[in-house]
């Protein structure tokens, strides 16, 4: 009799692979900030009206999707078998 727990998990290594870049794409969405907003319109950023960020969202959002970039770059790798 062959146990289960004596075969390959590839199958279910395929399903946590996919499910962490599908969890990947839901970080990158929360992690996202937008440019800063007050009541009092003197305080908002710039960039909201097409000028140049000084609240540090493009900054913060570009670092973001550098790192989501990079890690799904790393688990497609696995996922493909060449990591």
């Amino acid at each position: 009799m062959v146990s289960l727990f004596n075969k390959p998990q590839k199958w279910f290594d395929e399903i946590a692979l996919q499910n962490a870049i599908v969890m990947l794409g839901e970080l990158e969405e929360v992690s996202l900030q937008s440019h800063y907003q007050c009541e009092d319109t003197y305080y908002n950023c710039p960039a909201r009206k097409g000028g140049e960020c000084d609240c540090g969202a493009d900054e913060h959002n570009e670092n973001v999707r550098s790192l989501v970039a990079a890690i799904g770059g790393e688990l497609k790798g696995v996922q493909n078998g060449t990591r």
